[in-house]
């Protein structure tokens, strides 16, 4: 997996997405919910509405959905 930080895309608000934003864009595309996610990536949910808030800011999406779409549009996951 690549740990380089990669912008967001254009349309996006300015900032960077590591590879635990990947990972987590990665599994909300695979229609995990936020139990799965936390089981999944060793957090708790509180953990990852937190972490999903902060991915959704920096790719400008007002949704998850929104910010996974952005993600795949911009072929970063």
């Amino acid at each position: 997996m690549d740990t380089a930080p990669r912008t967001c895309g254009p349309h996006s608000s300015p900032g960077m997405l590591n590879a635990d934003d990947l990972r987590l864009l990665r599994y909300l595309a695979r229609g995990y919910d936020g139990r799965r996610l936390a089981r999944e990536l060793g957090f708790s949910e509180a953990t990852v509405q937190r972490r999903v808030a902060g991915v959704r800011e920096r790719l400008g999406a007002r949704t998850t959905i929104q910010a996974v779409v952005i993600a795949l549009r911009a072929h970063l996951i």
